[in-house]
């Protein structure tokens, strides 16, 4: 067949190797692979091909290179016809969404290609995210994380397989896939503002890392040797974590904590992840450890206040613009908890998503929801009028939005979206539900 016949690569036992063994680890036979156009991405869409998984590409244009944006598609489109494998193209106003959340030209670019990922995922029923990161990329991750003072899970960098994401490509180098593609006589496109240095990342490739490798020439491997041990002493203060915090991720014991001669590494394990910065973990901690339960001592976070109570920390997460609160329990994967998952009222939401990634709030004109059953999107005032309730009954329906995308995930007691679903693949999963308090 033509399409085997495209795939054959002198350079390819080591390159389709790697892949091959990660993706029979991990029992994944189906990926959504994001193909930019550039060198890792093409390798790992033929490397995909080659060991015989399904794939569905997924291409985003971005628009932010004029002419080069869409000579990147239109490479991307050609590859896919010659391999016969489906291609879904996105586009993306850039200059839109940034102006809508505030955040930079890199951070709008990845939310929108994540979310893009998410949704073509649960739409053709895929095991995982399959990206092309390399151990450079990885090594340059690492030092972006310590450049920001990071922590233990920012020194692990990034995970081969993440339950959702898939990176065959994170133990080889840039050196391999350009010999894998020189193997193969495949063309790849190059992006050119990689080669400039304006973005901090791209400092690190062109100015940092070539430094570092003169004088030391084995720096980037060196660098990924450190994240592969910091991933091994993160999942070792996970476990310890979950014996002091607990399976409840919205309350930290006092009395548990109390067990441990420093409070200030628990607090901040429980409290960052729920957008407290490291200032506001060195007050939390002082009050705690002069047990300063001051009646209404809180701190707000972008996610929502941090209470502290006569005996625990308590996370309320932000509810705008209504009387409500979200109560969220965290649970570990088990047989009991799917089954509660299947049984689970239109009155709670199961989901993968934490809840520093979603907002709660009144429903708004020409909100929409991707619902779970129906194709397309569907508007929630359609919603409400099918189920007949009344104008007061309306005024006081919530719903549940993406912090990032802007989906509507929940449209409480009424609708599910079909995005962010509960995953069974996945190891923890979050039980919302809404209490009013006015």
């Amino acid at each position: 067949m033509e399409k085997r016949a495209t795939i054959d690569c002198v350079a390819s036992p080591r390159l389709e190797g790697e892949v091959r063994a990660i993706l029979a680890r991990a029992g994944v036979s189906s990926v959504v692979a994001g193909v930019s156009g550039g060198a890792d991405s093409v390798a790992l869409l033929r490397a995909l091909v080659a060991v015989g998984v399904d794939v569905t590409a997924l291409h985003c244009n971005f628009h932010l290179r004029g002419s080069e944006s869409d000579r990147d598609q239109i490479f991307v489109e050609q590859l896919c016809k010659k391999l016969d494998i489906p291609l879904h193209v996105v586009h993306v106003d850039v200059a839109k969404l940034k102006s809508a959340t505030g955040d930079s030209v890199e951070m709008v670019c990845r939310d929108s290609r994540y979310e893009a990922f998410r949704s073509l995922m649960m739409s053709v029923g895929a095991d995982r995210i399959a990206v092309a990161h390399n151990s450079d990329d990885q090594a340059e991750t690492l030092l972006l994380n310590l450049m920001r003072g990071s922590g233990v899970s920012g020194l692990r960098a990034m995970l081969v397989d993440t339950g959702e994401i898939i990176r065959p490509l994170l133990a080889l180098s840039r050196k391999d896939i350009l010999d894998y593609l020189s193997g193969c006589g495949q063309k790849f496109m190059t992006d050119s503002t990689n080669l400039e240095s304006d973005y901090n990342r791209n400092f690190i490739r062109n100015e940092v890392l070539p430094l570092l490798r003169q004088r030391w020439p084995s720096a980037s491997s060196a660098i990924c040797k450190t994240a592969s041990i910091m991933a091994q002493e993160e999942r070792a203060l996970s476990y310890l974590e979950s014996q002091v915090v607990g399976v409840d991720a919205m309350k930290l014991d006092f009395e548990a904590m109390s067990k441990w001669g420093d409070p200030m590494w628990v607090i901040r394990r429980f409290a960052t992840p729920l957008g407290a910065n490291i200032s506001q973990c060195e007050e939390i901690c002082r009050v705690v450890t002069d047990c300063d339960y001051t009646p209404g001592k809180h701190w707000s976070t972008p996610f929502g206040i941090i209470s502290a109570e006569r005996w625990c920390l308590e996370f309320i997460p932000a509810c705008q613009g209504s009387g409500d609160i979200l109560e969220v329990k965290r649970y570990e994967l088990s047989d009991e908890v799917w089954r509660r998952v299947l049984e689970a009222p239109l009155s709670e939401l199961w989901t993968t998503l934490p809840p520093e990634d979603v907002v709660v709030r009144h429903t708004q004109v020409g909100d929409r929801i991707k619902a779970l059953g129906m194709s397309g999107s569907t508007l929630v005032s359609k919603i409400m009028k099918d189920a007949k309730l009344t104008r007061a009954q309306k005024q006081d329906v919530r719903v549940m939005v993406h912090r990032q995308s802007g989906e509507i995930l929940w449209v409480e007691g009424l609708k599910r979206s079909r995005l962010f679903l509960a995953d069974k693949t996945l190891h923890v999963l979050y039980r919302y539900q809404l209490r009013n308090i006015t």
